[in-house]
């Protein structure tokens, strides 16, 4: 001890103390990994939050569309365009909706597939799989955290062919005063269930 400063030398110099020091060890490295959990955890809600975010201005965008092709003075070239818009915004939500963190979809559970919705048809491709994260010591559930982010819960069947956005656009494009009024209402409610998914 006097010529290293260190009171263990060797394991025979202290058995007991040799222990400790071990059990220390291993009690700080499970800390720095629930800590390291804990990071990985907050960067994939982020990344969600951050599609959800960008996925509420799309929708923000598609309502004030839809509204303006509502009016009841645009002609059939002014419509046409409102629902090709709308079909281009569409392809971007599904974009966001495939979102990846580590080359995970976030929105799809546990999917062993890159995509939680298919790219072709928005046809919910993922599941609603725990995606766990143990951040302390504590038994079971008691020490985890679940950091998936429902796919269905957050888009539904809007990104379908033949769901809301495809209805709508069908309905701008036809003149369709009634299929406007209920995209908009739907366009409501999907901000809604968003802003719903992103604060719980």
């Amino acid at each position: 001890e006097l010529s290293t400063g260190k009171r263990v030398m060797s394991p025979s110099d202290d058995p007991v103390g040799t222990v400790s020091a071990l059990r220390f060890r291993s009690q700080q490295a499970q800390i720095d990994q629930y800590g390291e959990n804990i990071t990985d955890g907050l960067a994939r809600l982020t990344t969600a939050d951050n599609a959800l975010t960008s996925t509420m201005n799309m929708v923000q965008r598609i309502r004030t569309i839809a509204v303006a092709a509502a009016n009841g003075t645009n002609g059939p070239d002014q419509r046409a365009a409102y629902a090709k818009e709308i079909r281009e915004l569409r392809q971007g939500v599904i974009q966001q909706a495939n979102t990846q963190y580590a080359d995970q979809p976030v929105f799809g559970g546990t999917t062993p597939g890159d995509k939680a919705f298919d790219p072709a048809t928005g046809v919910f491709a993922g599941n609603n799989g725990s995606v766990v994260r143990q951040v302390t010591d504590a038994p079971g559930l008691a020490g985890q955290v679940n950091v998936a982010v429902n796919g269905v819960d957050a888009f539904g069947t809007t990104l379908e062919d033949g769901g809301t956005l495809d209805a709508l656009a069908k309905a701008i494009e036809t003149g369709d005063q009634a299929g406007m009024g209920a995209g908009i209402a739907a366009m409501d409610d999907m901000r809604k269930g968003m802003l719903d998914v992103a604060s719980t």
